[in-house]
């Protein structure tokens, strides 16, 4: 399947929700515990399931956040120096590219998701002087007026300030976190939306999700191994489910896993109209 351009005529926009995993409502779960209702939308209204993280981080039994982000960039379950990135393919297919991020994700988003290459300043945008929920505002609004350039024709945005809380073990401020990032998705998806344009949501790793330990009462500030989400949101999409699990009430924790953070680039070239699905160890999701 490759969209016609009438049907994707706008940016791609990857999203990385970083520190956003699933699991079972609780307790100890903040985004469980949040209001995300827009969220919760999107994953009934367009296909949506669960990625496990990179195979490296189900190996190691140990979340390893550069491991994962090899994995989101180059399809691959271990990352050789030679392999390409999805960027690579998008300049050999002169595609028009950027990365947004906030300092706080600048090693991630400019190096190690592009197989340890430094992308060019051409490529990139660092949102500074922000912080908190400030960031995610600021963040949000840098990608809502790049998406309505219509200059490019992928974007990648790497939302920070959840992981950044609860890695503090802040679970009052992690509840907040999701819930201003849902205000921002809404946004986010509108603008897409209405410039004929993709939003895939998924995130590099979860942690807000397991922020206390229900049997010690511990606060958890390290990263988990759990599933994260996998939202493709567009015009053409609607409605469809390509084969992934429905979601009860919009509770992704109930449904199985449909894949792995390498498939996450061979689905992105797939809907870009890029053929190089027999490069990746990862599967087009679509």
């Amino acid at each position: 399947m490759i969209l016609e351009k009438k049907e994707n005529s706008g940016t791609l926009v990857l999203l990385l929700l970083d520190g956003w995993g699933i699991a079972a409502a609780g307790e100890g779960n903040a985004i469980s515990r949040a209001q995300t209702p827009f969220f919760k939308e999107l994953t009934a209204k367009y296909p949506a399931t669960v990625l496990m993280p990179s195979h490296l981080a189900i190996a190691k039994k140990k979340t390893n956040i550069p491991d994962n982000y090899l994995a989101i960039g180059t399809g691959k379950m271990k990352a050789l120096k030679n392999d390409a990135s999805f960027f690579d393919y998008f300049a050999g297919a002169g595609k028009r590219w950027l990365t947004i991020v906030d300092p706080e994700k600048l090693a991630y988003g400019a190096f190690f998701i592009n197989n340890k290459k430094k992308l060019k300043s051409d490529n990139l945008a660092v949102v500074t002087n922000v912080s908190g929920a400030d960031a995610v505002e600021a963040l949000a609004t840098e990608l809502l007026k790049k998406i309505k350039s219509r200059k490019f024709d992928f974007i990648l945005a790497i939302f920070s300030n959840l992981d950044l809380v609860a890695h503090g073990g802040d679970f009052s401020g992690a509840v907040e976190a999701a819930e201003n990032i849902d205000r921002a998705l809404n946004k986010i998806a509108k603008t897409v939306l209405s410039n004929s344009g993709v939003l895939l949501i998924s995130s590099s790793h979860g942690n807000a999700e397991d922020l206390i330990d229900m049997q010690t009462e511990l606060k958890n500030k390290k990263d988990t191994e759990n599933p994260v989400p996998f939202i493709i949101v567009g015009k053409y999409f609607e409605g469809k489910s390509f084969g992934f699990p429905e979601v009860p009430g919009g509770d992704l924790s109930l449904v199985p896993p449909s894949g792995n953070l390498i498939d996450i680039a061979p689905t992105i070239l797939k809907i870009m109209g890029i053929d190089a699905a027999d490069k990746f160890d990862g599967k087009t999701l679509i």
